[in-house]
């Protein structure tokens, strides 16, 4: 292998590659911040508008008898509930 023996160093007073990267960075940064920023405050909107209300105490009945192994699957209602999305998402195409 060869070195190239015509290498000049850039001179002292012009700003070098490195120094535009920094601003790049520094750029790219604050343009992530603000970005994250903003989904943040999209995403709670979001879940405020779209969470269907939850009934505390239908969860904890469901959870006391999962614990004691009373807790029965509805297997009619579990496959109409697949099927309706599938055709719902058959529809959205």
């Amino acid at each position: 292998m060869k070195v190239n023996s015509n290498f000049e160093p850039a001179p002292i007073g012009k700003p070098s590659k490195s120094t535009g990267t920094a601003k790049a960075a520094e750029t790219k940064a604050g343009e992530n911040a603000a970005a994250e920023s903003a989904v943040a405050k999209l995403s709670g909107k979001t879940n405020e508008l779209s969470a269907p209300p939850v009934n505390q105490t239908r969860v904890e009945a469901i959870q006391q008898a999962i614990r004691e192994g009373k807790f029965e699957v509805n297997a009619d209602a579990v496959a109409s509930g697949i099927i309706q999305s599938a055709k719902e998402l058959i529809g959205q195409r």
